[in-house]
């Protein structure tokens, strides 16, 4: 945004929030380095699928929210490393998983999970995505990897935080969206009752500029904005 002002709070508002998640990233952990992965795979998907048929994780929350991402972290951190490092991306092809990435965040979001309102922290990390569609071709190659990971490893916490869902891209890929195109998403974004909330509109922007990336021409993120807020009332998941 060209913004030094922008520039200097996101610096601040980075060394405010330094924990101790940095160890996995800048130094790797022993216990990181003493684990064998269970099991190994490039898909995304299947590692989300994976943890939530994974019974370790049954019962530690009453319900969804913010503060059980930290309370994960401190007590269950190797289970979730065991996930977490089963997820091997491509090094030739990481474009392609910057994709990947759009879709499930984007499967996440637009979904309504067991009848509930869309939730909040799934919205967040679709934003996040956009994020790394616009900085990784601004960074060095040798970064592009540690970004995508640090991505899945927020994922992966906040996927069991909010109770692992079921997740299923097809809820998508066959919403009817009944020749609505881009021009009606950007009029709903716009005059939507929820317009003044960035919140509402942050995840439509995400989506339409992943179908700009991504060419998007079977219409999954066209789907997934039309889907989105057709079936809308607010957002749940806060706890």
């Amino acid at each position: 945004m060209s913004s030094r002002e922008i520039a200097m709070e996101s610096l601040a508002m980075v060394s405010c929030c330094y924990d101790d998640v940095h160890k996995f990233f800048d130094e790797p952990s022993d216990l990181q380095k003493s684990m064998a992965p269970k099991y190994i795979t490039c898909s995304t998907y299947e590692v989300l699928n994976k943890i939530r048929g994974d019974k370790r994780f049954d019962g530690i929350f009453r319900g969804p929210g913010a503060n059980n991402v930290e309370v994960l972290l401190k007590t269950h951190q190797e289970l979730i490393l065991e996930h977490w490092m089963a997820w091997v991306p491509q090094d030739a092809n990481l474009t392609e998983e910057l994709h990947a990435i759009q879709r499930l965040a984007t499967t996440l979001m637009a979904t309504r999970h067991n009848g509930n309102q869309h939730d909040f922290f799934f919205d967040h990390l679709l934003t996040t995505t956009h994020a790394l569609r616009v900085i990784i071709p601004l960074v060095p190659k040798k970064f592009h990897g540690p970004l995508l990971r640090q991505w899945f490893l927020l994922a992966v916490a906040i996927y069991i935080a909010q109770l692992r869902p079921k997740i299923d891209a097809k809820d998508i890929e066959c919403y009817n969206i009944d020749g609505k195109d881009w021009a009606w998403v950007d009029k709903l974004a716009l005059t939507h009752e929820m317009a003044i909330s960035p919140h509402y509109i942050k995840p439509l922007r995400t989506l339409k500029e992943a179908a700009k990336t991504w060419s998007d021409e079977e219409g999954f993120f066209l789907r997934a904005a039309v889907k989105f807020i057709e079936t809308f009332d607010g957002f749940g998941g806060l706890g």
